[in-house]
């Protein structure tokens, strides 16, 4: 394991001294920046809050306006299933995170505020009749409803994620008893069995919904799961955390591929398929990313170790030098992507500035793919993040999809500059602040920064009901 660990360092540690600017991006004043002036311009315009507000757009044109069925703009012309007449739950979950995360990050009131809006309309107007979210709502017919097979395990987790991080700021009891509520449900409609195999969509609506599909098992974990198993309240918190952990074995053992260390997404695995699997760098990075986190929660440190060399395998395996970029990854005839994914870019960064925690030799990889991220993927004119670019780093538009749409709509973007910043904390070595809005006073241990292990040095009040928190000594493990 040792001499697999010196040879996956070594092929990303080719690298000259970093220049000045590329160190640049390595600090918190650059991800601040960021946050202020590429990302939350584009989605604080009156077009992008909804109305009522927090009932926000399925999707807007990339200069930010709402999309005019009269003129459309091309880059939401071209998909016929994007309606301006239909919201999605994902929709509300993700971009309420996004306001979140913006008050995490600036004390701001009003991105709490906003944040909140999305996460009633999920709580509070979307719950069906079976303890969960309904998918989709109708403006015209004003009414949320699910419509016909559609519906599965991984809309229904991500409905979560807003609610998640909210009751991560402030612990509201009120609020985490509607998540325990439709965890319940998810448990009760999808979960097939005690080894833990979940259905993707309700069970009972076809075999077919009985399917191996590994977001039935990631995005469980990445929604809701880690982050809140080990703050949840007692006496929940042992149920949440065996069922994390749960989670996290099935995903690895029913998904991976052991000699690339790529996830399939199907589950050919388990189905005895032969051939290239269907797999891609995002999910695989993403996957590992978890199962690093999950293992640190069961105290399972050679899940940790296997995930953590896994996780630097798929690494080496995307990161083009002569660019300075990640990629996608390779399509079955073995020919890589045309593309670079935003939300695949952001998992990767992700990962190494994880990674770079303990290994800090890596920085010097993280501030070039930074750089390549800064450079490309904002959209310096409109503000936020395109959705793709191609391997020459120009954005993919007419043939793409919108910087706003049901399956973007802010998060990845966000958890970016989220886990940029609190990782360029520990890299700078300068305490990292955080804002809250606590409702309970908590364990000194109860209070992280997102993902992240750190020494709490303080924790004062701002203003009403609002709190902020300084710490150091961020690790992962």
């Amino acid at each position: 394991m040792i001499e697999i660990r010196i040879f996956l360092w070594v092929c990303l540690l080719a690298f000259a001294p970093l220049s000045a600017a590329a160190q640049s991006t390595l600090t918190q004043a650059r991800w601040i920046q960021h946050l202020k002036e590429d990302l939350i311009p584009f989605w604080t315009t009156p077009d992008a809050l909804g109305d009522p507000v927090g009932l926000y757009p399925s999707m807007r044109c990339n200069d930010g306006s709402a999309f005019d069925e009269q003129s459309p703009c091309p880059e939401i012309a071209s998909i016929k299933w994007m309606t301006p007449d239909q919201k999605f739950i994902i929709v509300l979950s993700r971009q309420a995170y996004a306001y979140l995360v913006m008050f995490h990050m600036t004390g701001d009131r009003k991105y709490l505020e906003l944040g909140k809006a999305g996460v009633d309309f999920i709580l509070k107007d979307a719950r069906d009749e079976l303890g969960g979210t309904y998918e989709r709502y109708d403006i015209d017919a004003e009414l949320w409803w699910h419509e016909d097979g559609r519906f599965n395990i991984q809309k229904q987790s991500y409905a979560l994620l807003a609610p998640a991080f909210y009751y991560y700021l402030t612990r509201d009891l009120a609020v985490f008893a509607e998540i325990e509520e439709i965890r319940q449900s998810i448990l009760s409609l999808h979960k097939l069995d005690d080894a833990g195999h979940y259905a993707w969509k309700r069970k009972g609506e076809s075999e077919k919904a009985r399917r191996f599909a590994i977001m039935a098992y990631l995005d469980q974990l990445n929604t809701f799961y880690t982050l809140l198993a080990p703050i949840a309240p007692q006496p929940l918190r042992a149920a949440w955390l065996a069922e994390t952990d749960g989670i996290s074995r099935n995903l690895r053992d029913f998904f991976l591929q052991e000699e690339t260390q790529l996830f399939h997404l199907s589950g050919a695995k388990q189905r005895g398929e032969k051939g290239r699997p269907k797999a891609d760098f995002g999910h695989a990075v993403k996957s590992h990313w978890f199962l690093i986190m999950n293992g640190q929660l069961a105290n399972d440190q050679l899940r940790i170790e296997a995930s953590r060399e896994g996780g630097m395998k798929v690494l080496n395996s995307s990161f083009n030098r002569k660019a300075g970029a990640w990629s996608n990854g390779f399509r079955k005839t073995g020919k890589p992507y045309k593309r670079r994914d935003s939300w695949i870019f952001a998992e990767q960064n992700q990962l190494i500035a994880s990674l770079a925690l303990t290994e800090p030799r890596l920085q010097g990889v993280l501030a070039k793919t930074y750089g390549y991220w800064l450079r490309t993927f904002v959209d310096k004119e409109n503000g936020g993040i395109f959705d793709a670019v191609n391997l020459k780093g120009k954005p993919i538009t007419k043939s793409g999809k919108p910087k706003h749409w049901a399956w973007k709509s802010g998060f990845h973007e966000f958890e970016h500059a989220l886990v940029a910043y609190i990782t360029s904390s520990q890299f700078e070595g300068k305490p990292l602040r955080l804002h809250y809005a606590l409702v309970q006073e908590l364990e000194e241990d109860e209070l992280n920064p997102y993902f992240y292990r750190p020494r709490l040095d303080s924790l004062t009040d701002q203003a009403p009901g609002l709190q902020v928190a300084t710490f150091n000594r961020i690790t992962f493990p």
